[in-house]
């Protein structure tokens, strides 16, 4: 039982971070007081500023094609391995 107290602050963050980051979503206002019950003021700034930041790392580095470097094994929908190699070495021809 204490460890399913100590997974709910993380599921909710991880619930915020899907409502902040999946387009056609949102974090809903009863997400929202469930969240303000769980975090004080200044942890739900940090933790709305945390998932920003990653929403833009995750938008910088796939425009200049980064790689997950084996930590993260998604590919793009509608694009397998060969697709996205093919994808990425037509722009190292570009550069």
């Amino acid at each position: 039982m204490a460890r399913e107290l100590q997974l709910r602050p993380e599921r909710l963050a991880l619930e915020a971070a899907e409502g902040m980051t999946i387009t056609g979503r949102d974090v809903s206002d009863e997400l929202f007081a469930v969240l303000r019950e769980e975090f004080t003021e200044d942890e739900l700034v940090e933790l709305a500023a945390t998932i920003a930041l990653e929403n833009c790392r995750s938008k910088f580095n796939h425009f200049f094609r980064v790689e997950a470097n084996g930590f993260c094994r998604w590919e793009p929908s509608g694009q397998g391995p060969a697709q996205a190699r093919h994808d990425r070495e037509g722009m190292a021809k570009r550069r």
